[in-house]
């Protein structure tokens, strides 16, 4: 065993230090695997070299009597049917994957060394069915909300079932904007996932995810293999009682008072709110009473079915009513929310779209003042005159492409204070990176 990949078409036994180890090149049903992989003690599947073979043998356990296999999956590419039919033939009891891919991720790799395989077994385990069940996450408890879509039962009693079965436990939060995931994750260093399909059609529904921590989990790392999963899926499981809902709201609004403080919001600034009979009508009565809000509401029950406009801010056709209630109340300004609440789209007391280059713009220039230094993440899509306006004034701007995922890295690696996007998500370093559309909203008054 070398620093060299093993060849993809080779899997031999080798016998190292008292153990009998079977190397494989690749995750692939093979012959040559299953031939060379009776009575060993560990089956490695995928290219190891000689450091990574010492780290993982010296986690395994002195006089384990059970055999383990070990996955690298650090191309995404694990079939993981495969690889579980394959640990069942070989006798395997037990399959570990082992992670070797970017940040954050890689805190997995530190712990299969560290903590020992019996730990780690708890959390990437071979179902009796030879299934793979995996979790990319670390914790034993998962924050799961949702927002108020028709489909919300059935998603919600299926994705609780599936945490359950791999001895893992739901915080269940109920029906909850997604920035509330985000913080609350934040605030516990809980991984969460929200069921929600954001702006989209009632007909959708979907998922968002973050780590612990609202570390995003994206297309490098995560949303691949979650991907994987689910084209392979088996639905063949046993539904799970549902858990007991935990009201955190109040959790939430508290650390955005720690951001806004209420006092510093003026009653005398009158507004009214587009909620699309999206999700924020399930916590725009506390917000309200946390911050004195001097509103009207248009649309704020939450119904699934979207019977008055879709819940897409985007959209100008969708603001009309918005723009309508401003102008004929004399309204300071009107905010609209898109479905699952983490986007918030603006408009003027004369009716005018502020854009969300423009939104931007403005929050950039208040930080600013705060502060003599600041950095700010952006996509490829604000204007660039915005840029350029921004640069002139002396800060500091860092380019990102499209998605929420890459600019929460790179505000995260350049420990950035704000993050904008023209679709109007904006993300600030104290909310933990994440995006929300509440706390946009609360900046704004803030601001004016």
């Amino acid at each position: 065993v070398d620093h060299k990949p093993i060849d993809p078409s080779l899997a031999f036994k080798i016998e190292y230090k008292g153990r009998s180890i079977v190397l494989s090149g690749d995750t692939i049903y093979s012959e040559a695997v299953l031939n060379n992989s009776q009575n060993v003690d560990v089956l490695f599947l995928e290219a190891f070299h000689k450091g990574t073979l010492d780290m993982m043998y010296n986690a395994l356990p002195e006089n384990s009597s059970s055999r383990i296999g070990i996955v690298d999956i650090q191309n995404y590419h694990t079939n993981t049917i495969e690889v579980a039919n394959l640990a069942k033939e070989a006798n395997v009891g037990h399959l570990v994957y082992y992670h070797l891919i970017p940040a954050p991720r890689t805190n997995l790799v530190a712990d299969i060394f560290t903590r020992g395989i019996d730990d780690i077994l708890s959390n990437w385990t071979l179902s009796d069915d030879g299934t793979m069940v995996i979790l990319p996450v670390d914790s034993k408890e998962i924050i799961v909300g949702h927002d108020g879509r028709i489909s919300n039962n059935e998603m919600f009693a299926a994705i609780s079932s599936g945490i359950q079965s791999v001895n893992k436990q739901v915080l269940y939060v109920g029906m909850v904007p997604t920035d509330v995931v985000y913080t609350l994750s934040g605030i516990k260093n809980l991984p969460g996932l929200i069921i929600t399909a954001s702006h989209n059609p009632k007909e959708y529904t979907g998922l968002k995810f973050c780590d612990s921590g609202a570390v995003a989990i994206g297309q490098e790392t995560g949303l691949k293999e979650i991907k994987n999963l689910a084209e392979k899926f088996n639905d063949d499981f046993n539904m799970s009682e549902l858990p007991e809902m935990q009201t955190l709201n109040q959790l939430y609004l508290e650390h955005f008072k720690n951001i806004v403080d209420p006092s510093e919001i003026s009653d005398k600034v009158k507004f009214a709110i587009d909620g699309g009979n999206g999700v924020l009508g399930a916590i725009i009565e506390d917000l309200s009473e946390s911050f004195s809000l001097n509103f009207e509401g248009l649309y704020m029950e939450v119904d699934g079915n979207f019977p008055n406009h879709p819940a897409d801010p985007s959209n100008q056709d969708n603001l009309l009513d918005l723009k309508n209630k401003v102008l004929s109340q004399n309204f300071d300004f009107g905010v609209a929310f898109d479905g699952d609440a983490d986007r918030s789209v603006f408009v003027d007391d004369k009716g005018n779209v502020i854009s969300g280059s423009m939104m931007t713009c403005l929050i950039s220039d208040w930080l600013f003042e705060k502060k003599s230094e600041i950095k700010i993440v952006h996509n490829v899509n604000v204007q660039p005159s915005v840029i350029e306006y921004l640069k002139n004034k002396g800060i500091e701007t860092i380019r990102s492409k499209v998605g929420h995922s890459y600019i929460k890295k790179i505000m995260r690696d350049n420990d950035a204070d704000f993050g904008g996007e023209h679709s109007a998500h904006f993300y600030l370093r104290e909310n933990f990176y994440a995006d929300s559309g509440i706390l946009t909203l609360l900046i704004f008054l803030k601001i004016l």
